[in-house]
């Protein structure tokens, strides 16, 4: 509690700050793409999923967790489904995790969530689902 004097007034009021992560980590996906990775030196160029994991809560460290990507169809239907080991993330910060992942038909979006298996716990949990775009789908 701060106490601040209100205008006109010589004596002090209460003023209260209100933290909104409380101790508890808060999981997001920022981003989730297809992209082409050479995962050896020299090795061919593949298909892979990059993404990328914040913890919003710059007060707490979230520890290892699993993002569960899946390739889906127009059908709305898992065609891959991938479990991506996420490395802990200090508070505040982000993780990019690269991973192979076959972008051929029938696969047309990404669909993904943040801490799949529940193993870090959040403040927020609402906030894990990453919506593919569909828009590929509309012809």
């Amino acid at each position: 509690t701060i106490e601040m004097p209100k205008p006109g007034q010589t004596n002090a009021g209460s003023c209260k700050a209100w933290i909104q992560y409380g101790g508890k980590p808060d999981l997001i996906l920022t981003k989730v793409e297809w992209t082409k990775y050479r995962f050896t030196r020299t090795g061919p160029l593949v298909d892979a999923v990059r993404v990328v994991v914040k913890n919003r809560n710059p007060f707490a460290n979230a520890g290892t967790s699993k993002t569960r990507v899946q390739s889906m169809n127009c059908s709305q239907a898992a065609v891959t489904t991938l479990m991506v080991d996420t490395p802990a993330i200090p508070g505040g910060a982000s993780r990019t995790v690269v991973r192979p992942l076959s972008r051929q038909y029938p696969a047309a979006y990404l669909n993904a969530y943040a801490n799949a298996t529940n193993t870090v716990p959040e403040t927020i949990k609402t906030n894990n689902h990453w919506a593919g775009d569909m828009g590929v789908c509309i012809k």
